[in-house]
């Protein structure tokens, strides 16, 4: 955003409070949970004081019809009278009744329903001004139920948004509209046409900006015209028959406390536009008479990345669609067809902004539509192939350029000059940026020792500069090409061999992408040290602090377990962060706020790891990368001898003052400081 910050909002979706803080009308042990995180939830909240806070619905667990239903309801507004700032609310189908649909688990709404949640929580719809913003909460139940309240709703809401059709609008249900396509078939976790397309006409037309929904605990972005649909998690449990969604073990209760995934939003509001903030609270049960002593870093966002250029390689597919099986609880009688949005959600909290993807994901429709609303939330795509792309190809890279940032042509060395005529032939037909990039073969120590190594290596090293500059001599390549790709080697440390890389784009005003790689030379070696990764990790966010016209790449966004080259990831196969990912986005935020980094150096301190000094303006920081084997105590004598005054765990954000002594995580890369 590059306008002023207007105001912020936080959002709670599906508490599911309980009728006491030991006991549930829900079968799994981790809905016995829910009080005592929404209580963690309101102190958070607190925290970070927001103009106003809207819950989406599912305050409660028990039904209407349960005779738990009233003393649940109690225990709801006995907690959340606990929000310092004030609180709207939106009914949700454990509060009111569920949809229309006979096949439903529990009772639809009715006017008993109706009139014992006016008794209960007041209005079941609002509107209210906040800034120029008008803002709605409907009830989503009423719709296509019959009742003579429907109509009166539905009068009320053409109303509203007619009278404040010259204000940014941002609406509230606890149903969304739909999760992956409008049309899709009426399911458990839809609004079930004709009162859909309704809907969605009066969002067209009102150019409302964002809707905003809870019900499926689950989280999903779509963008249609001007309207941004977002689907919430939880803060109690996860809907786990979404566990389809990723081929792995879900983990604890069938993914039912997958408590990675709970959490809520903080929406901050600015002039030219809006950021949702997802803060996971992972399942925390905090008690009011505790303290949360850890003051940790402002959340990130590729929207509001301004200075670190970070991408992913994405070999895995990264908006892969799921089929939700029957389950025999809920949508028993057809399937269920859905998007996996987590790896959106991972990327945006890490601030990425640049995605490396093949070629070939180009040709499909469905990825082109996400790649358009990718690049509205600051997202750019580098495409790559072998070789010259055939007829198809050459077409969708000149159809749909306005998707594609470069195009990378990885190409055989020693055949460079051969393609010359095409590359000069497909840039005069308006191909996008060209990027370089080469293949390692055969010629390149595929045969080691005794083993013959399956593996393929693309992007020049440090060590072919020599040998690209000789090739440079050649003008037709530099009128061609606008940059070249390279990789750093799990071997090599990236300040290590990046100086050298950035003189040469400096020499010839090159794009340089430069692949990080997590992996070795051996597809049999399996690597999953965490911390290793998260010092790599940090020492390449610092290079792209320090070497501003390069862009960094991660070779392993997600968890590599099976196959070639198994590995962790930045996100585990549940999409989850990783230390990696929490560093990425914890460092990338600090990074942000600093200005011009200077005067690095790297030393090697014995039983402590890598000290990386560097400075910033007047301020002077150690980037610490520590080896597995460091204890408290040589970390505090060294922390003494450099008289420093802050430390921060990268991996959580905890800022720990001299006179603090709060405690860090020694298996994390540290920011310390004078």
């Amino acid at each position: 955003m590059t306008s002023e910050l207007l105001f912020q909002f936080a959002l709670v979706a599906d508490s599911h409070m309980n009728q006491s803080d030991t006991e549930s009308t829900s079968p799994y042990e981790c809905n016995k949970l829910s009080n005592g995180r929404s209580n963690y939830v309101i102190e958070q909240i607190n925290k970070l004081n927001p103009d106003f806070v809207i819950h989406l619905g599912d305050f409660i667990n028990p039904v209407p019809a349960h005779p738990y239903f009233e003393t649940a309801a109690e225990q709801f507004k006995e907690l959340y009278q606990g929000i310092e700032s004030p609180l709207h609310l939106v009914p949700g189908n454990h509060d009111i009744g569920d949809k229309p649909v006979d096949w439903m688990p529990a009772g639809t709404i009715n006017q008993q329903y109706l009139k014992t949640y006016q008794k209960l929580f007041g209005k079941d719809y609002f509107s209210f001004e906040k800034g120029k913003c008008q803002f709605i909460g409907i009830n989503a139940q009423l719709f296509n139920s019959g009742l003579p309240e429907e109509e009166i709703h539905k009068n009320w809401l053409e109303k509203e948004l007619e009278t404040n059709s010259h204000k940014r609008i941002f609406m509230h249900t606890h149903y969304p509209l739909f999760i992956k396509e409008p049309n899709e078939n009426g399911n458990y976790d839809n609004i079930d046409e004709p009162s859909r397309s309704w809907l969605m006409q009066l969002l067209q037309q009102y150019k409302v900006e964002a809707i905003f929904a809870g019900h499926v605990h689950n989280y999903f972005y779509n963008k249609i015209d001007k309207t941004s649909f977002y689907i919430l998690p939880s803060t109690s449990f996860v809907r786990h028959d979404y566990s389809e969604l990723n081929a792995i073990n879900p983990g604890d209760q069938g993914g039912r406390n997958d408590t990675a995934k709970l959490g809520f939003f903080l929406v901050k509001v600015y002039g030219d536009g809006h950021i949702c903030y997802n803060y996971r609270t992972y399942g925390a049960t905090q008690t009011s008479q505790e303290k949360d002593v850890f003051s940790t870093i402002e959340p990130l966002h590729s929207k509001n990345n301004h200075s670190i250029s970070i991408g992913l390689d994405l070999k895995k597919p990264w908006c892969e669609n799921r089929e939700i099986s029957a389950s025999g609880a809920i949508d028993e009688f057809e399937r269920k067809f859905v998007r996996n949005d987590y790896p959106l959600l991972a990327m945006l909290e890490m601030g990425i902004q640049k995605l490396r993807i093949p070629l070939h994901d180009l040709y499909c429709s469905e990825k082109r539509r996400r790649m358009e609303i990718f690049k509205e939330l600051g997202f750019r795509f580098n495409v790559y192939s072998y070789g010259i792309p055939d007829e198809k190809g050459i077409t969708h890279l000149l159809e749909y350029s306005t998707l594609v940032n470069s195009w990378e042509a990885v190409l055989k060395a020693n055949q460079i000059e051969a393609y010359l005529p095409k590359l000069k032939e497909l840039k005069q037909m308006g191909i996008p940026n060209i990027t370089l990039s080469s293949l390692s073969g055969f010629e390149n120590k595929i045969i080691v020792g005794k083993h013959f190594n399956h593996f393929i290596h693309h992007g020049y090293v440090a060590e072919d500069l020599s040998e690209l500059k000789e090739t440079w001599e050649n003008h037709q390549i530099r009128d061609l090409i606008n940059g070249v790709a390279f990789r750093i080697p799990s071997d090599i440390d990236p300040l290590d061999s990046i100086e050298e890389i950035d003189k040469f784009a400096n020499e010839h005003s090159l794009d340089i992408s430069c692949l990080v790689k997590v992996s070795g030379m051996n597809p049999a070696e399996t690597f999953t040290d965490d911390l290793l990764i998260a010092n790599r990790v940090a020492e390449s966010l610092l290079a792209a602090a320090i070497y501003k016209n390069i862009n960094f790449y991660f070779d392993t966004f997600e968890d590599v377990d099976r196959g070639y080259f198994v590995r962790n990831g930045l996100v585990d196969r549940l999409y989850n962060p990783r230390i990696g990912s929490r560093v990425v986005t914890n460092f990338t935020r600090i990074l942000n706020s600093m200005g011009s980094i200077t005067d690095f150096k790297k030393d090697n301190i014995s039983n402590l790891g890598i000290a990386i000094r560097f400075q910033e303006n007047e301020n002077q920081y150690i980037l610490l990368l520590p080896c597995k084997k460091i204890t408290p105590g040589i970390l505090e004598e060294f922390i003494q001898k450099e008289k420093l005054q802050t430390k921060v765990d990268l991996s959580s954000g905890i800022k720990d003052r001299q006179q603090e002594n709060k405690k860090l995580n020694l298996l994390s890369p540290l920011l310390l400081s004078k």
